[in-house]
């Protein structure tokens, strides 16, 4: 088994002013799950984009950061054989701090799962 990818994309030598945005450059999805972990202090649109070709976007996922300052993880399927992380400080404030990296990861576990087989 091979080790997980992790790449570092964002730090605070890319903190975003209000209103601009960070592309991490596209690269080959070598996994079926990507996990997006975001920490900075403004509002900031998270988007993992995918592509066939490391051209065309053919599918993004997107989620709004709160800008809490407290760490959060979104995990999302590949879509595409290239993926790229695009980031935007939708706030009206300079960030302070940023860190956003990526990691290709297995198959998340699940937990408190019911399965319920009702006969009748």
């Amino acid at each position: 088994m091979s080790e997980p990818s992790i790449v570092n994309f964002f730090s605070n030598t890319n903190i975003l002013t209000a209103g601009s945005n960070i592309s991490g450059g596209w690269e080959p999805a070598s996994g079926d799950y990507i996990l997006v972990s975001i920490d900075t202090d403004q509002q900031t649109l998270v988007q993992l984009q995918h592509s066939h070709d490391s051209v065309i976007v053919d599918y993004t996922d997107s989620v709004t950061y709160n800008g809490s300052s407290t760490p959060q993880n979104y995990i999302y399927s590949r879509k595409g054989e290239f993926i790229q992380i695009r980031l935007e400080n939708t706030s009206g404030s300079d960030q302070t701090e940023l860190r956003c990296y990526r990691e290709f990861i297995g198959l998340p576990e699940t937990s408190n799962v019911f399965n319920s087989n009702l006969y009748t």
